[in-house]
């Protein structure tokens, strides 16, 4: 644990009406009365106070609002403090200068969560949350961060921890007695609880992929034959000019994505090479990475400008008939009177894509309850698939004989949510944790 003094911009770097730059450490007082020329007696813990900075030459440096944290009531749990400056960018190097004059340090990446995790303000899986949180890019993402952030996915996972720990209390008691009245009883009733607790790992883990659709963005992957406007169809509903576009079939060889808004949630929108057989090598090759962005998405547009190939629409695809310029008005009516789900648009002239969008919207809202959801890293994931491994083989092991394995079973998979909260992880473990994590946080 580090005990030396750092510092970080919070907020986005460039000009803007306001900067916040984070100090942390047993200096912070000090320094903020040396930058202020003031007592400490003039920083009463949580108290904003409007006060000039200076340089070393006393020189004013600008007109800040300054605020003391006193140990452990902050954020990160040592002293802190925040220096509120306008946003300018000749500001925050001068006063990052007087910082370093003063013996402080640029934080790492992460450091300010990572002290925090260090002091016990909050667990691993709070600070995985903290950083799912700054970067969703969805309404329900941020619900769901936030309320993980404030350790709703923490006090889920002890509950299943506890479970665990009630189950292996029964199995030790009849290891360690020689009364035997019971013991079918016992184990008819661990297998029960264990079962339960697998069944409540599985739909967690069932979960994680609408809980990472919320967090990343959903990935959108537009797919069909060539030359059904899938292009244009991408360029459309970017609003740029961002794919080539022309009538020769195989135009697109590769995938090409981009982050797109579709009525306020941010997708990865990803045109295709169009689907068919083909014996160019190039085209081949985008050809199979269209099949396989198809398979990972969590939306597919399937786009068609022929009426033999209409599909009917399914759980994670969008039918898209488009063209609908060159089709006879009295045609189009029919079309859309017998396939209501199917949405026309016209790529080319621009029509119909406000009710594609409508339609991309409401089936990317996730009818799941985000309270249902708990998992948003990988990390935790696979901690959780070795649990659940591990609690199918003690409920293999549910025999008077296998006792013992049973309760081997259970305390592998504890020590695994150990490593889930965070109380025994690996340093190499909390660098990838937390370098993901911008310097001011």
């Amino acid at each position: 644990m580090n005990t030396d003094t750092f510092y970080a911009l919070s907020t986005p770097p460039g000009f803007s009406a306001t900067a916040t730059v984070r100090i942390s450490g047993p200096k912070s007082l000090q320094a903020i009365k040396s930058l202020t020329n003031k007592k400490s007696e003039s920083f009463n813990p949580g108290v904003y106070r409007l006060s000039n900075i200076y340089k070393k030459n006393k020189k004013i440096l600008d007109k800040t609002i300054v605020v003391f944290f006193k140990k452990p009531v902050s954020y990160t749990g040592a002293d802190m403090a925040e220096i509120h400056t306008h946003g300018n960018p000749i500001i925050i190097s001068s006063l990052f200068k007087e910082l370093d004059g003063l013996g402080l340090r640029l934080a790492n990446p992460g450091e300010f969560t990572l002290t925090a995790f260090l002091n016990n303000k909050i667990d691993l899986v709070q600070a995985e949350n903290v950083s799912a949180l700054i970067a969703a890019k969805t309404e329900d993402g941020v619900s769901l961060a936030l309320n993980n952030s404030f350790g709703v996915a923490s006090k889920n996972f002890k509950a299943i921890q506890n479970n665990i720990i009630n189950v292996l209390a029964h199995i030790e008691y009849e290891l360690d007695t020689d009364d035997t009245t019971h013991l079918q009883t016992t184990l008819k009733q661990t297998q029960k609880n264990i079962v339960k607790i697998i069944n409540k790992i599985k739909d967690l883990l069932e979960n994680y992929s609408s809980a990472k659709s919320l967090i990343q963005g959903p990935r959108v992957a537009i797919v069909g034959k060539p030359n059904v406007g899938k292009s244009t169809l991408f360029n459309y509903l970017l609003e740029d000019d961002r794919a080539i576009v022309t009538n020769t079939a195989g135009t697109t060889r590769d995938v090409l994505g981009e982050l797109c808004n579709i009525n306020g949630i941010h997708i990865t929108l990803l045109d295709t090479a169009g689907l068919r057989e083909t014996k160019n090598p190039v085209e081949k090759i985008g050809v199979e990475k269209s099949k396989t962005e198809k398979e990972k998405a969590d939306l597919v547009l399937y786009v068609c400008d022929n009426i033999k190939h209409l599909k009917n629409e399914t759980k994670n695809t969008l039918v898209v008939f488009n063209k609908t310029d060159k089709l006879h008005k009295k045609t189009l009516l029919k079309l859309k009177k017998n396939h209501n789900s199917v949405n026309f648009v016209s790529a080319k002239r621009g029509t119909g894509f406000s009710k594609l969008k409508k339609a991309l919207h409401s089936s990317l809202t996730t009818n799941n309850k985000t309270q249902n959801m708990f998992i948003v890293s990988e990390r935790q994931k696979n901690i959780l698939e070795s649990v659940l491994n591990q609690l199918i083989k003690a409920k293999k092991n549910t025999a008077p004989t296998e006792l013992e394995l049973v309760s081997y079973d259970l305390n592998t998979a504890l020590k695994q949510f150990d490593q889930l909260l965070g109380k025994t992880t690996a340093d190499d473990v909390l660098n990838v944790v937390f370098s993901g994590f911008c310097v001011g946080k």
